[in-house]
This record gives C-alpha cells, structure tokens and sequence, in this order.
C-alpha cells in the first residue's frame, strides 16, 4: 500500500492521472499502509506529498514529516517533501535547508539534487541553481526534469539563448 501511495501522488503530481483521481487515491493507500503498520516511512511521505500538493494541509504534512523522521532520521525523500511544503508555507529558507538536508543524505539521486535547485531557483539564487542543475547533469546527462528546470533558470535570468537551448534538449529527451 505504501508504494503504490507513492505510485499515485506520482502519477497526479506529474498529471498522469487527474489529480483529482489520483492524490485522494493515494491518500487512502497511504493511510492503508499507516494502518497496517504505522512504521512504514514510506507511507508517511506519501501521505506528507499528498497532504501538501493536493490538500494543502500543512500541518498534516509537518506531522508526517515529524513520524517520518522520527522511524528514520536519514531518510532523504522526506526530507525533500518536506522541502516543498515549507515552500508552500512561505518557508523558503526552512526549505532551502530541508532540501540541503536530502542532498546530503543521498548525495547521487538526481531527484533530491534537482529539488535542491528547484529550492534555489524559488529563492531566486540563479547561480546556484544553474550550478546545482550542471552537477546534476554531470552525472545523469539525460535527466529531462533537470534540463527542463535549468532552461526556466536561464529564462528568469534573460539569458534566452541558453534557456532555449536547455528547453531544446528537454523536448528532445523527452
């Protein structure tokens, strides 16, 4: 039940599913998961996305934050998720330090590390996201989401050649 909670928030995240269809079911997942085992980190990350990105209910997501951390302190995804919900509470720097934070715990997941520039790019801290973006892609040459971020950093930053060319090579990867 935890993974697929984590299938679904996925899937209404990326808008494979409507996310009207897709968080409410992996809403439930998740809550099927905790019911059965309460111990499971996944599923309170999967419950803490769907909180977030679907219900806004913030302090749904920092209570499943806080039992994540609590089964395992170093797991980085929550942290992550986390990361965004700060951002949703207009807690960018909580943020910020939330996403260094599942950078440093998983130092080689192109997701966590694009997150961290996604948190940048929020705070308008172009250099570093650029930066964060190219280490990225230093090791994963072909990570769509961290081309298609780095073009939106180019473009906030007017360098519209670079962000076109970064876009390009998203739509050609894609």
């Amino acid at each position: 039940y935890a993974t697929l909670a984590d299938c679904l928030q996925l899937q209404g995240f990326y808008d494979f599913v409507p996310p009207s269809d897709a968080y409410p079911r992996a809403k439930a997942a998740a809550q099927k998961a905790l019911s059965l085992d309460d111990s499971i980190g996944e599923a309170h990350v999967a419950l803490l996305s769907a909180l977030t990105d679907y219900d806004w209910d913030w302090k749904g997501a920092e209570r499943e934050f806080k039992a994540t951390i609590a089964i395992d302190p170093n797991y980085a995804v929550a942290y992550q998720y986390y990361g965004y919900a700060l951002f949703g509470m207009n807690r960018g720097d909580e943020g910020l330090a939330a996403m260094k934070q599942a950078a440093q715990l998983d130092p080689v997941s192109p997701s966590v590390h694009t997150s961290l520039c996604w948190a940048y790019y929020l705070l308008r801290q172009n250099a570093q996201a650029v930066a964060q973006c190219n280490r990225v892609l230093e090791l994963y040459p072909d990570f769509l989401p961290a081309h298609q971020l780095l073009g939106l950093v180019y473009g906030q930053m007017r360098e519209d050649r670079r962000a076109k060319a970064e876009l390009n090579q998203a739509q050609a990867l894609e």
